[in-house]
């Protein structure tokens, strides 16, 4: 019994050291990366966000603006003639 839980304690102990060791070897990393990329002349690069294109425009169907409707005054326990659906 007494084995078991020492190995146990053991096992723990030296993740828990390793995750410690990673988690400190990070944050130094971290700090350090300015001071690096000016020691090398490195220019950190970029990248600019690509712009998604318009989706084409579509029509909707009396159905799925009923639907829509429906979900609405379901969802806000509103009577569905409330609704005045505006879709683009």
């Amino acid at each position: 019994m007494n084995d078991g839980l020492f190995i146990t304690a053991t096992g723990m102990g030296v993740v828990f050291s390793v995750l410690i060791i990673i988690m400190i070897s990070v944050i130094v990393l971290s700090a350090l990366e300015p001071f690096l990329n000016r020691l090398f002349k490195v220019e950190p690069e970029f990248v600019r966000p690509v712009r998604k294109k318009a989706a084409a425009k579509t029509t909707i169907t009396d159905d799925e603006q009923a639907a829509i409707k429906a979900a609405l005054a379901h969802h806000t326990g509103m009577k569905v003639d409330s609704f005045d659906l505006k879709i683009k």
